[in-house]
């Protein structure tokens, strides 16, 4: 069984929500693209596209990366799109004719660091023993070395899934 530490573990640790006309393929493709070039294995967990009602399509998309680091680390990252009253439009974006597609949209990304997803510790006697060594031994280099650079990472891209979408940042007052 693999081990992860609590402070490891953000099922959901962003979400960004928008509704207009946005670039849906262009979307996935800068989504897929990002995970390519960090080198993750990448499946897709979830794709439904269905009629809801009048108004336009339901669109649910999952994608999954996995990321070995060394035979005891492993990166998890997920991005799940869903997609309301979507329907395509004609418009033009950087000079040139494409189809857009105008929702509600909601990004839901997280992310973990899991150890021993070999399970090489997996004996009740080893378990409790890879629990101590995650907890007390080596938990600040995990913390510091993979789960903040992780979750920065990760932040970094949700800034720009924003500029994609043409969202702007709240300006601060201080």
């Amino acid at each position: 069984m693999a081990y992860s530490l609590p402070e490891c573990t953000a099922p959901v640790a962003g979400v960004i929500r928008f509704k207009g006309v946005f670039d849906y393929a262009g979307l996935a493709k800068m989504v897929l693209k990002w995970l390519y070039d960090r080198h993750y294995e990448v499946t897709e967990g979830k794709h439904k596209h269905k009629m809801s009602c009048p108004h336009g399509f339901e669109i649910e998309r999952e994608f999954k990366g996995e990321r070995k680091i060394n035979d005891f680390i492993r990166y998890k990252v997920n991005f799940a799109f869903h997609l309301w009253d979507a329907f395509e439009v004609d418009g033009v974006k950087d000079g040139k004719k494409k189809k857009l597609w105008n929702a509600r949209i909601e990004i839901r990304w997280g992310c973990i660091v899991e150890i021993d997803y070999q399970n090489n510790w997996d004996t009740p006697f080893r378990s409790k023993l890879l629990k101590f060594f995650a907890n007390y031994i080596i938990k600040s280099d995990l913390i510091v070395k993979h789960m903040d650079r992780l979750y920065y990472d990760m932040f970094k891209f949700h800034t720009k899934i924003n500029k994609f979408l043409g969202m702007e940042a709240s300006k601060s007052v201080f």
